[in-house]
């Protein structure tokens, strides 16, 4: 889910709507706190060993 929201938040800095911008950040905002939710902050991102 991390990395959709990350690819969501990269595709809004390349767009030249503001709108759209807007609508990928907020998506990609909504994306990264449901992840934490069910993961936990920082969940995924570190090498558990």
């Amino acid at each position: 889910m991390r990395d959709k929201a990350q690819e969501l938040e990269q595709a809004a800095s390349r767009t030249d709507s503001s709108a759209e911008r807007r609508r990928l950040t907020e998506k990609a905002l909504r994306i990264r706190e449901k992840s934490e939710q069910v993961n936990g902050p920082g969940s995924g991102t570190m090498d558990p060993m």
